[in-house]
């Protein structure tokens, strides 16, 4: 291995080669011994086994912790040198594993951020990154007195923001057990003292649909749509400042609706996390114009007619956004049970019809014999 730094008095431009065996840097053209006892930096490695093979392929054990940047200490591995009564004034050296109380608080935060992380299956990028702002904020000093369970649930959501992973804060409320007052009074101190607030992105409608719909056990053609209605919803422009958890428990009770696979507004609402009344109050202003925000090739089982009502809409020109945002309605007639348009059974009616009344008729030769016979 060539080091950069060391060189040899006499070949100043030879690399200079570390043995690691005899622990020397080597002139690798002369061979003076530049340097020894060097400490090897890299992994140690030793065998307890009692097998007759002793070989470093055998039961291999590494000797000491692995360092720990999210710790204060390097290791946590400290000698303590005591002098023991009795033995001629004679030093004993003590190795002991002992925890500083700051390294101990934190390794017991780090536990609780991994339980809530596997509880909302989260990646370990985002827990990585919810420790960093935890001892990130620890540093600071400036929540002191403050739960450190608050403090890691809402280090969670700032990682959860800034990873562009879509988790609400109710999700987060319910998988620490905490209430949301105390996790909101810790995230807006976290926010205002490292300054984290430009770098967090807002998650969109899209990014709820697929997880709500798989908890609710919808088809994939029911999530596919359900994704087209949130993207039309964001080309007109209605919905706008509502929350985006009633947002979308509105569009997939909307479209669960039209399914094979209709939901209830409580399973829903116990999937979203939006209450009950918020889902009403947006499904009031997507209800009318359902014909504009579906997908055409939706396999419909029931007509826009027969939806569920909860009341009108407030807004009055939400139809005339989607004709001006150039969306097409699905005609209500081509919706029927099965998923099979009306138009198309229609026509395979008309022609079976037309067949058999062909087939029926008698030809105009059979008419005039029967004319004659009579």
């Amino acid at each position: 291995m060539a080091l950069k730094g060391v060189f040899c008095p006499n070949h100043r431009t030879a690399p200079v080669i570390e043995d690691f065996r005899a622990g020397d840097l080597i002139c690798s053209q002369c061979g003076l011994v530049v340097g020894d006892r060097v400490v090897d930096v890299g992994t140690e490695w030793r065998t307890f086994s009692n097998s007759e093979k002793r070989d470093f392929t055998s039961d291999p054990n590494r000797v000491g912790q692995a360092e720990n940047p999210l710790l204060f200490g390097s290791s946590g591995l400290c000698t303590e040198l005591t002098t023991l009564p009795g033995e001629r004034e004679r030093q004993h050296g003590r190795s002991t594993s002992s925890l500083k109380s700051a390294d101990r608080s934190l390794i017991l935060a780090y536990k609780e951020i991994d339980r809530v992380g596997s509880t909302l299956a989260l990646s370990t990028n985002t827990a990585q990154r919810a420790k960093k702002l935890f001892k990130e904020t620890v540093t600071t000093a400036q929540l002191r007195g403050r739960s450190h369970d608050a403090i890691c649930a809402a280090c969670i959501f700032i990682a959860c923001r800034q990873e562009n992973v879509s988790r609400t804060f109710k999700e987060i409320c319910g998988a620490s057990g905490l209430d949301q007052r105390t996790i909101t009074r810790c995230y807006k101190k976290i926010v205002r003292v490292l300054d984290v607030s430009a770098k967090s992105a807002n998650p969109t409608v899209e990014d709820f649909v697929p997880r709500f719909c798989n908890k609710l056990e919808l088809p994939r053609h029911v999530e596919v749509a359900a994704r087209h209605v949130a993207q039309n919803i964001k080309k007109v422009g209605v919905l706008e400042g509502k929350a985006y958890t009633s947002v979308v428990g509105a569009i997939i009770f909307l479209v669960s609706q039209l399914s094979e696979a209709p939901k209830s507004l409580e399973a829903v609402m116990d999937v979203s996390g939006a209450s009950s009344q918020a889902i009403r109050n947006s499904y009031r202003e997507i209800r009318d114009i359902a014909a504009y925000l579906m997908p055409k090739d939706f396999p419909f089982h029931e007509k826009f007619a027969k939806l569920p009502d909860f009341g009108s809409a407030t807004e009055t020109n939400a139809m005339d956004r989607c004709i001006a945002a150039g969306l097409v309605p699905v005609a209500d007639d081509l919706v029927t049970k099965g998923g099979k348009s009306s138009a198309k059974r229609a026509k395979t009616t008309s022609t079976a019809s037309a067949s058999a009344s062909a087939s029926a008729a008698p030809s105009p030769a059979a008419s005039a014999s029967i004319k004659s016979e009579m």
